[in-house]
């Protein structure tokens, strides 16, 4: 695909990748994937490398955002109270 409309045919994940800000993925493994060529089966990875993704790791920083030691709180907490 090298447009996401060709004559009254229109490819809508291509469309709304060079409409995104940002475009983002489960995970910087999938990311990776989803560049690595067609031969994955990823018909838009020059799309993709074009206008970049990123990976995001699932979950959280628990030290980061743990309420027994934030500071950006006002009271701190835990399990038991």
């Amino acid at each position: 695909y090298s447009r996401p409309v060709a004559g009254r045919k229109i490819n809508w994940m291509q469309a709304g990748i060079l409409e995104a800000d940002k475009v983002l993925t489960v995970s910087p493994y999938y990311a990776q994937e989803l560049t690595s060529g067609s031969s994955k089966g990823v018909e838009l990875d020059k799309v993709i490398c074009r206008t970049g993704i990123t990976g995001i790791v699932n979950g959280m920083d628990v030290n980061e955002w743990n309420p027994e030691t934030d500071k950006y709180i006002d009271v701190n907490y835990d399990a038991t109270t």
